[in-house]
């Protein structure tokens, strides 16, 4: 069987996709370096990084840019509240650029905002995950972790609502759920580096593996049966099975921890909702009346019956 002939056509549209692959990667590692350097910066080198200390009786510049804890401190709500709104203004003025400089170029300006950021989520998980998974019940124990995923997830959907248009009731409901409703008790369920662990399978990897290939799909380098496809299998084996994993770790945290009833009631809410997550997919089924039937009516008329 002859090699299959590559026309320039297809020369022209395999350099032009690795090219965006390549712009949505060195916008994203540029923004993140940038970030992580400013903290060494602030926090004195590897101690910004570190989780010992005390972030609340840091410099306010100190508590925004510590990469190693902030939540779980024992600090008052509204310091931590106006910190991490603080860090998602500053995700926003990020996605803002890479909005201007090259989301708003493209046929996808939403699904490439979102691979960015899903980029700078999963990698700045990656402490805590590694902590989940060397020691899960010490890491269960500690209360403390980085403030920055959740800051640039609220980012994420703050941007979406605020400048964009033609929103869909699902997608209101999503982010009011995640922002509005979910954001106050992410800030005080203490739930330590289970949150991050969290964060890197519900807004991290699996999501913006999905946001890129929609987002290939909208420049025809991808069918949208194979998108389908492929999403399905990361939704079911790389996404749920995770999730669900999360509400059990919280169950065993609820025996390692004494809290009030309050905090007992704010993980229990997030446990479900990273439960539902896990098992509802990333993108909303045809009603059953939208769904061609399996076997077609025979239209044609009846054969004469045989005396």
């Amino acid at each position: 069987m002859p090699p299959p002939v590559i026309t320039y056509g297809d020369w022209v549209a395999s350099w032009t996709m690795q090219t965006h692959l390549r712009v949505i990667v060195a916008l994203s590692l540029s923004w993140l370096g940038a970030l992580l350097a400013l903290c060494h910066r602030v926090n004195g080198g590897a101690k910004g990084f570190s989780r010992e200390g005390e972030p609340g009786t840091a410099a306010p510049l100190a508590r925004l840019l510590a990469m190693g804890g902030l939540y779980g401190q024992q600090r008052p709500y509204l310091e931590v509240a106006g910190v991490t709104a603080c860090a998602g203004v500053l995700g926003m003025v990020a996605l803002a650029c890479c909005d201007f400089v090259y989301a708003r170029h493209t046929k996808a300006r939403w699904f490439a905002l979102h691979v960015i950021a899903n980029v700078w989520i999963s990698l700045l998980c990656l402490p805590d995950l590694a902590f989940m998974a060397a020691d899960p019940l010490a890491a269960l124990k500690e209360h403390r972790l980085n403030h920055w995923p959740a800051s640039l997830i609220f980012s994420v959907h703050v941007y979406h609502m605020a400048f964009f248009k033609n929103l869909q009731p699902i997608d209101w409901l999503h982010h009011l759920l995640m922002v509005v409703l979910a954001g106050p008790i992410v800030i005080t369920a203490e739930v330590g580096p289970m949150m991050n662990y969290n964060h890197f399978f519900m807004c991290g990897v699996p999501g913006g593996v999905d946001y890129l290939m929609l987002f290939l799909v909208k420049h025809s380098w991808m069918t949208p049966l194979e998108e389908k496809r492929i999403a399905t299998v990361i939704n079911v084996w790389f996404r749920a099975p995770w999730l669900v994993s999360v509400a059990c770790f919280g169950y065993i945290q609820f025996f390692i921890d004494n809290t009030p009833l309050h905090i007992f009631l704010f993980r229990c809410f997030l446990l479900l909702l990273a439960a539902w997550n896990g098992a509802t997919p990333p993108w909303p089924l045809p009603h059953p009346s939208q769904t061609p039937p399996r076997h077609p009516p025979d239209t044609s008329p009846p054969l004469p019956r045989s005396r």
